[in-house]
């Protein structure tokens, strides 16, 4: 995998340096804090969960199989799927970014990458000859629930088809000790979501690990596992005690959560209970 890595560097990294900072900042002004460094902080800094996706890939879903990945951005996990051999197809709605991800959109296309400019919230229809679907580090992006998207792929995907789901975790220690200790908010930076333009486009919410159960169940999908990534202590010290105490804790403690599942045959894609009892005589 890190020969991987090094691969994606040298790809990425000119496409990365052309990138519009201020247009692609303009509904979320964290990726200012990204230009100076941006392979390090898009790619290099998630590596842990990228390199559990792509590992799952090379045990589980034969080379050649069409893999669909919703949320496209930085296209990290396609061009590495492409690279091993599977055939990609990338969803992103483009007109957010006003031509910001341009650069990177040529990258995948010149590596056989199938791009489509569409909004996965409205159609979800491009999922439905995949052998697997990604849904990575997108759902905390959602301006509302999941969901109608949820409930739409499970609809359209084959039954067979695996669908991958990751989300960074609400209650990872970090996070728990900020709010208890230091009474700092668990959500996005104020100053950066207060000057972002509508509609923000950071995390919205983040997961708790019986939330992504609830989720995906409720959506329509059999979940066949759900796990947790650990990342490596990095920063000033004390964020890496945090990062290595946590990291000795359960999975609840963890920094992000990862499921695979497929489309549950016959479940019941649930409205809300209350809905439910109103219709009842």
């Amino acid at each position: 995998m890190d020969v991987l890595l090094d691969w994606l560097e040298r790809e990425l990294t000119d496409p990365l340096s052309r990138l519009d900072w201020n247009l692609l900042s303009r509904h979320n002004r964290a990726y200012l804090h990204y230009r100076d460094a941006p392979f390090a902080r898009f790619v290099r800094n998630e590596w842990p969960y990228y390199r559990r996706v792509l590992g799952w890939y090379s045990k589980n879903l034969p080379v050649g199989c069409k893999v669909v990945d919703l949320g496209m951005f930085v296209p990290v996990i396609p061009l590495a799927l492409a690279h091993m051999g599977y055939r990609v197809e990338t969803v992103e709605r483009m007109s957010l970014y006003g031509g910001a991800l341009d650069p990177i959109c040529h990258l995948a296309r010149s590596h056989g990458i199938v791009v489509h400019d569409r909004d996965i919230a409205e159609d979800q229809s491009v999922c439905s000859n995949a052998d697997a679907v990604n849904f990575l580090a997108v759902a905390e992006h959602l301006l509302g629930s999941p969901r109608s998207v949820l409930n739409g792929l499970s609809r359209c995907m084959p039954p067979s088809a695996y669908f991958l789901f990751v989300v960074p975790n609400q209650a990872r220690l970090s996070r728990r000790l900020s709010l208890l200790i230091a009474g700092k908010s668990v959500q996005p930076d104020f100053e950066d979501y207060f000057y972002s333009e509508y509609p923000f486009e950071g995390h919205h919410r983040e997961y708790t690990r019986e939330e992504v159960r609830f989720a995906l169940t409720r959506g329509g999908f059999k979940i066949s596992s759900l796990t947790s990534i650990k990342y490596p202590a990095r920063g000033s010290l004390l964020e890496k005690a945090v990062t290595l105490l946590g990291n000795l804790l359960p999975p609840t403690f963890h920094q992000v959560h990862f499921a695979v599942a497929t489309p549950a045959p016959n479940s019941i894609q649930q409205m809300d209970p209350r809905e439910q009892n109103a219709l009842i005589p």
